[in-house]
């Protein structure tokens, strides 16, 4: 499956860059900040699909961490050039080769707006077709009904309400963040920034690009994603929901 090729390290990569960034957000040191920089680089590296998580990470410490980024110039400017350092010949190899300049493909000019709120389908059996082929629900074992596989499949489908439900709950937290006042900037408040963010970031990527269809499109951002889905499973909400009887 293509999902077996060279972006599949950005699965590790994208949630290492978060954890050490995130960890840095809770409480700043340098070693933190070359642990996410170096993260975002080696990303970079593996493709560029990774700007929707780079760029937001980037974005939300020059605006909340300016302080101590003037304090640490010396860190910053050397994170900034070894990662310049290593970032130019893989730039210099794409530009001569022309690999910067791709051609948007003649597909469906709308398709790749939405796709990028199809992520809760990493957590379900949704576009698993794309792996097994249409008939993936003929399970072939006598006794198991494929009508019954298909329709636990389908049950599975609940995730993607559960992410929309985790987007809906980040926004919030990110609002009550920024309008009221005193109210806690945690690491939980950050990932959230950060998480919408990139989903915004996914979406302007895949439009622009009419990329969608394809699961490792999620595979940089796959992360907040989980992180979404997670927010929603914890919330008083899905408490109510999932609550045994």
């Amino acid at each position: 499956s293509r999902q077996l090729w060279d972006n599949s390290f950005l699965i590790p990569l994208s949630a290492l860059s978060i954890a050490a960034y995130l960890s840095f957000c809770a409480r700043p040191a340098a070693w933190k900040l070359w642990a996410a920089g170096m993260g975002m680089v080696t990303m970079v590296l593996t493709h560029l699909m990774s700007a929707a998580v780079v760029g937001p990470i980037l974005a939300h410490a020059l605006w909340f961490h300016r302080p101590y980024l003037r304090a640490h110039a010396a860190t910053v400017l050397s994170i900034a050039a070894f990662a310049g350092l290593l970032l130019w010949p893989y730039v210099t190899f794409l530009r001569a080769a022309g690999a910067l300049d791709v051609p948007v493909p003649e597909f469906s000019p709308w398709k790749g707006w939405w796709f990028p709120f199809l992520g809760g389908e990493l957590f379900s059996f949704y576009g698993v077709e794309y792996f097994f082929g249409e008939s993936w629900f003929s399970s072939g074992v006598r006794g198991i009904p494929d009508g019954m596989v298909l329709m636990l499949g389908v049950l599975t489908w609940a995730a993607l309400p559960f992410v929309w439900f985790g987007m809906v709950s980040a926004a919030r937290a990110v609002r009550d963040g920024f309008n009221t006042s005193g109210a806690p900037r945690d690491v939980d408040f950050h990932m959230a920034v950060i998480a919408c963010a990139a989903v915004a970031a996914q979406v302007m990527l895949n439009g622009a690009m009419k990329a969608y269809g394809h699961p490792h499109y999620f595979n940089a951002s796959w992360i907040f994603y989980f992180y979404f889905f997670w927010r929603a499973l914890g919330s008083q909400w899905a408490g109510h929901v999932t609550r045994p009887v």
